[in-house]
């Protein structure tokens, strides 16, 4: 079976893919993510961005967010560049909690 079907990935696929703002530019990429372990869901995402003032900090984004393109090779963020900027940030080694997960 050909990829254009799949309807599923491992994460290691995912980890490190780009990500893109709706206009198509690349503000970072995928660094971790948060599952919802009641559900087995994806609630949010970490993303290591490009901006240099984020070079210590990560920034969390709700999985719904984004879309997966590319045959999950890229995600695109449903905002442009500078308000994704405005997500959650966090200090770098440092993972929510399952409760700061779901704020």
């Amino acid at each position: 079976m050909g990829t254009a079907n799949r309807t599923s990935v491992g994460v290691d696929s995912l980890l490190g893919c780009d990500i893109v703002d709706l206009e198509g530019r690349r503000i970072g990429e995928l660094h971790d993510i948060v599952l919802d372990i009641a559900s087995g869901r994806i609630t949010h995402v970490f993303i290591a961005m490009n901006e240099p003032r984020y070079s210590d900090q990560r920034v969390m984004v709700p999985w719904n967010a984004f879309r997966v393109e590319n045959d999950a090779r890229r995600l695109r963020i449903n905002t442009r560049a500078d308000s994704s900027e405005r997500g959650r940030p966090m200090p770098r080694g440092s993972a929510p909690s399952r409760a700061t997960a779901n704020d």
